[in-house]
């Protein structure tokens, strides 16, 4: 199978663990509406040099938990620039 890392796997959610092997700018709210109740989700967020491991529980069906575990930094996930924020430009 072959797809968008971004739009995880909707036709096989929800998942108890996700794991995004590439760093995002941002988490997709795409991803985390496919974790179970209970379920986690290890993602590298943020932009070089400062890149912070996250890991995201899913608490209830509306409500989420973060806690930064480390700072590092990794390669972009493949086609991370479709969810970059806008930037503050002089």
């Amino acid at each position: 199978m072959e797809g968008n890392g971004l739009d995880g796997l909707k036709e096989q959610a929800p998942f108890d663990v996700i794991v995004v092997g590439g760093s995002l700018p941002v988490v997709p709210e795409t991803l985390k509406a496919q974790l179970a109740v209970g379920g986690r989700m290890i993602v590298v967020v943020g932009d070089l040099p400062a890149m912070s491991c996250k890991l995201i529980k899913r608490v209830s069906e509306s409500g989420f938990s973060e806690t930064n575990l480390f700072e590092t930094c990794i390669s972009r996930l493949a086609k991370a620039e479709a969810i970059e924020p806008e930037r503050f430009v002089f």
